[in-house]
């Protein structure tokens, strides 16, 4: 039904962190057993992925290395921050860099990502269109 939600399972819906589920009565609301959280699933990032995660742990860092996954984030930051939708032949380069501000190197990261962006000339200069 949605595989990327069971990957989360192990949250309760205050972001605490469970190993088991409490089940409940419909009837007087009282804890009737526990079971355990199955947090596995097979989220299918794309359509050729056949990797099963077993935990939010590997979930996340199944996400944060698929470079489809983080070609996707760099676009969408890149409309975001810009404020237009990106154009492969004029901004390709501008791309590369984020993407590799990103991903690559002992400082990559989202926030290296984002200060290569609000440090670049054009983000700096820009005017935006009310």
């Amino acid at each position: 039904i949605n595989p990327l939600g069971f990957a989360l399972e192990n949250y309760d819906s205050f972001g605490r962190y469970r190993n088991l589920e409490p089940i409940f009565d419909p009837t007087t609301g009282a804890i009737v057993k526990t079971v355990a959280v199955d947090s596995s699933a097979q989220p299918l990032l794309t359509s050729n992925d056949p990797i099963k995660e077993n935990d939010p742990i590997t979930y996340s860092q199944h996400l944060g290395t698929s470079i489809e996954i983080n070609s996707c984030f760099v676009r969408h930051y890149f409309r975001y921050s810009q404020s237009r939708n990106e154009d492969s032949s004029a901004d390709g380069c501008k791309l590369n860099r984020m993407m590799s501000s990103l991903v690559e190197g002992p400082n990559a990261s989202i926030q290296s990502m984002v200060k290569s962006v609000t440090n670049s000339q054009d983000f700096r200069t820009r005017s935006i269109s009310p």
